[in-house]
């Protein structure tokens, strides 16, 4: 697990990264060549997986998918999908990326309210959609939803949207 960054655009009530006070966080980010030469010293073939906050706020952070695929290695990665547009998704998408994690925890109105970001909940859903329509074979969609008191009674719905716009497993 590569944890790129503390930086997110969202603020979700659940965070553990808020809750730790490390969301947003001033402290700098591994530079670029210091992830290659980390990723570098591990065997061919070792799947690694994307985190942070929110991988999409690195400006490099393609250019770190891609070194990866390039060491014969493999990657997931889980985002918030606010930040990924029709470039990004086709760029993604090329990269044949293991599987991609969007995090979703209810309905337009719950999500909104739970990350702190009206919207966030339509363009998460937009994202899922658009790579669902031009992912690769081998790529997996999946959907993480942290449960918690407010979105316990929409498990179901949340099921229901993950699926509808074309997501493989929901993960809760």
């Amino acid at each position: 697990m590569l944890e790129l960054t503390y930086k997110c655009n969202l603020k979700c009530s659940f965070c553990y990264l808020l809750h730790k006070r490390r969301l947003n966080m001033a402290s700098p980010e591994l530079p670029t060549a210091a992830v290659f030469r980390l990723v570098d010293r591990f065997k061919t073939g070792t799947s690694f997986y994307l985190s942070g906050g929110e991988p999409f706020l690195r400006k490099d952070i393609f250019e770190i998918m891609e070194h990866i695929k390039s060491a014969g290695s493999r990657f997931g990665l889980n985002t918030n999908g606010t930040l990924l547009n029709a470039a990004k998704i086709k760029k993604l998408a090329a990269l044949e990326p293991d599987y991609v994690i969007f995090s979703l925890h209810g309905s337009r109105l719950l999500h909104d309210r739970l990350t702190g970001k009206k919207g966030a909940w339509r363009a998460l859903m937009r994202g899922l959609s658009a790579l669902a329509a031009c992912r690769r074979p081998g790529t997996e969609l999946l959907v993480n939803c942290v449960v918690n008191r407010e979105n316990a009674g929409e498990l179901l719905g949340v099921y229901r949207s993950a699926a509808a716009a074309g997501a493989h497993r929901v993960v809760f």
